[in-house]
């Protein structure tokens, strides 16, 4: 994941991971997910378990790695963190609208704003 376009991943992402870490548990998820890359698939996982927010982070940092966070946005605070990333660019898109409808990666919408 280059993710150039995911500035978020440089060192935008951590602070959109920051963001949701201070969400709490969302930050964790996003950690997560940006760790395994694609972690969108551990990355559920992770978020289901609690660490979503490790998911989360890493999401916004990774450019698939926001899929997984989407799941975690889902959680709840995760979503927060969701959003931030959603806020980094194109993963926000997904994490975004993912986190509303779950799973949906469509294109981010901004309900998750809400």
């Amino acid at each position: 994941m280059k993710s150039g376009r995911m500035s978020l991943r440089r060192g935008t992402a951590m602070k959109s991971g920051r963001m949701s870490i201070r969400r709490g548990t969302a930050m964790k998820s996003g950690r997560m997910s940006l760790r395994r890359g694609t972690a969108m698939k551990p990355g559920h996982m992770s978020l289901r378990r609690g660490t979503a927010m490790k998911s989360g982070r890493m999401t916004l940092r990774r450019g698939t790695a926001m899929k997984s966070g989407r799941m975690s946005l889902r959680r709840g605070t995760a979503m927060k963190s969701g959003r931030m990333s959603l806020r980094r660019g194109t993963a926000m898109k997904s994490g975004h609208m993912s986190l509303r409808r779950g799973t949906a990666m469509k294109p981010g919408r901004m309900s998750l704003r809400r």
